[in-house]
């Protein structure tokens, strides 16, 4: 919009007692939120921990973006907002881990891609669990998939992939078009509410399995935990 008025702030997403200050201090100043992105990733080669204690993707990904929801649940209802979980293609490859220790990435050597991986495979659940929890307010929840886009975690971590993908990666631009388009025109969506290129798609692949509804159950509820939120009060059968 050509008269826009752009705000920059800044919150650590990773830490979640900076995430519930600066909730705090938004909530008071603005009564309505017409769109949330949960954009922030972070990938590392080595086990790192957030001030929490809890393995950095994971409170990057997934902690700290389901507490900002929670947080600013009344301001989305106000909007009412369209809440977008900016996932990854490496999800498809990821299994969903219900037991705490898989879930910080506790058990066997550390690999961040594996780690990555896993985490945005739990946004694309908690999305689908948050999109249930707030239904009939007006709030669309969706997660999508915006491609293979040549940023810095692509060509540090994925070396060799980003080699030989370079020219169809796609620009920043080109990654933000579906997250943009669903804020601005908030399609009608149906569980699990995983979009890619402007269009639903499954959140599994041929020889995949739709998540056992016991794992996420006991996902959501170590995320409500871990990130100290009410428990969903419904959750979704299935994923898939």
């Amino acid at each position: 919009m050509p008269n826009a008025e752009v705000v920059e702030e800044v919150c650590d997403v990773g830490d979640l007692d900076a995430v519930t200050q600066w909730a705090a201090g938004f909530a008071e100043r603005v009564p309505a939120l017409h769109g949330l992105v949960h954009n922030a990733g972070t990938m590392t080669r080595e086990r790192e921990e957030s001030v929490q204690g809890h393995e950095l993707s994971l409170a990057v990904h997934v902690l700290g973006p389901h507490l900002m929801t929670s947080l600013l649940r009344e301001r989305l209802v106000a909007g009412p907002a369209s809440v977008v979980w900016v996932s990854s293609g490496g999800m498809l490859g990821a299994g969903l881990a219900g037991d705490a220790d898989a879930i910080e990435s506790r058990t066997g050597t550390y690999n961040g891609v594996r780690a990555h991986a896993r985490t945005k495979r739990m946004q694309v659940v908690l999305a689908d669990a948050w999109a249930h929890e707030l239904a009939g307010t007006g709030v669309r929840v969706e997660s999508m998939h915006p491609g293979w886009v040549a940023t810095p975690g692509v060509t540090s971590h994925l070396p060799a992939f980003a080699r030989i993908t370079g020219p169809v990666l796609r620009s920043a631009t080109e990654g933000a078009d579906t997250a943009v388009w669903l804020v601005a025109t908030r399609p009608a969506s149906h569980s699990p509410h995983f979009w890619h290129d402007r269009a639903q798609r499954t959140t599994t692949v041929g020889w995949q399995r739709p998540e056992d509804p016991d794992v996420v159950r006991r996902l959501l509820a170590f995320v409500t935990g871990a990130a100290g939120t009410a428990p969903f009060r419904s959750v979704a059968g299935s994923t898939a």
